[in-house]
């Protein structure tokens, strides 16, 4: 198959400018909010910017599955026919809490599967017109107003380390083994942010270090396009397999449940066999 991804990755790119445009009409709003089965707010602005980015991923890409929070956040599960064919993952807003806050810190989120694997991303910050990218084999890359472009590349740093989490989540078990794992270098410090997307750009530039969801919570539509923008930028982003105490492959099967059973690990790549030489005792790498 000839590399049709970078003229994808065009095509998404301006969706997700338009999804953003969609949203920001949103701000400042008295928008309503209903709550979800999972106990997640859920706004109008969430529904506008996920009914626009279907309609216009399905015009651009048609008969590919597409999966979107909005239509199936908590059922946990979805028939694709093919698990290995081009599946989209959309999140219109993540990032939701923060939309309503009115922080700014939130995203419309747009990523591409194939054989289970992210080989396209899209994450877009409208408050701050910022655009994070990543296609495979790409590299990652940053546009600030349509003008500036940047490469992105992992930390390289060995101290003075910045754990990235949820504002909302205590650190627990193997999240607790990243951040004391971070903490036990010189000069660490904690990044909260809302995002899940925004947490992983921020690995991608270089901004932290590390990051470890604190617990189970959360779907692949939230992790799919960060985990390609990260992996293109020199990190590693695998899940912690809380039975087997062992960290796996994240891997993308939309025939089997979406919802995340299971804290998401991401840090450079460069990084990694210190991290499971300090918790040897707890978790083993199966990657």
């Amino acid at each position: 198959m000839a590399n049709d991804l970078p003229d994808r990755l065009q095509t998404v790119v301006s969706i997700a400018r338009q999804a953003g445009d969609i949203a920001m009409t949103y701000v400042n709003c008295d928008v309503s909010i209903e709550t979800k089965d999972d106990q997640s707010p859920v706004t109008e602005a969430d529904k506008a910017v996920n009914t626009f980015l279907v309609a216009q991923l399905q015009h651009h890409f048609p008969g590919e599955a597409i999966i979107d929070e909005e239509n199936i956040a908590g059922t946990g599960a979805r028939v694709v026919r093919d698990k290995e064919a081009s599946t989209w993952y959309v999140d219109p807003i993540d990032g939701t809490r923060e939309f309503i806050k009115g922080t700014g810190v939130w995203a419309v989120m747009i990523g591409l599967t194939r054989a289970q694997s992210p080989v396209l991303g899209v994450i877009y910050q409208p408050t701050k017109r910022q655009l994070f990218y990543a296609y495979k084999g790409g590299g990652a890359f940053k546009v600030v107003d349509a003008s500036r472009k940047e490469r992105l590349h992992a930390s390289t740093r060995n101290e003075g380390l910045t754990y990235v989490r949820s504002h909302r989540r205590v650190p627990e078990g193997a999240a607790l083994h990243l951040e004391s794992f971070a903490r036990s270098r010189p000069r660490s410090r904690v990044l909260a942010l809302g995002s899940f997307g925004l947490q992983l750009a921020a690995l991608a530039e270089g901004k932290a270090d590390l990051l470890v969801s604190a617990g189970c919570g959360g779907a692949l539509w939230d992790t799919c396009p960060g985990q390609i923008l990260a992996s293109e930028a020199g990190l590693t982003v695998a899940k912690v397999d809380i039975s087997s105490k062992s960290i796996v492959p994240l891997r993308y099967d939309p025939t089997r449940s979406l919802l995340l059973d299971y804290p998401v690990l991401c840090l450079p790549t460069t990084m990694f066999p210190d991290f499971m030489r300090y918790v040897r005792s707890g978790y083993q790498s199966k990657l």
